[in-house]
């Protein structure tokens, strides 16, 4: 028996999955995904999506410089 549990966090700022495994009493895999929406003022030529997610959201805003971020 492998004895691993699988637990998933939906919260305003940030989603969050874990793996632990109850023999080692240890985590042994986490993400946290930031709940972010970015919208284009103008979409940018070659991308066919006016809007960003998660990390690519954070960047495409701090490459854009302007705009709504939404959290």
């Amino acid at each position: 028996m492998n004895n691993l549990l699988y637990g998933i966090d939906f919260v305003t700022a940030n989603s969050a999955s874990a793996i632990y495994q109850e023999i080692t009493q240890s985590i042994l895999h986490k993400i946290i995904i930031p709940l972010l929406i970015y919208l284009y003022h103008q979409p940018n030529p070659g991308n066919s999506q006016d809007y960003m997610v998660g990390e690519e959201a954070i960047t495409a805003y701090l490459e854009d410089d302007r705009d709504i971020l939404l959290f």
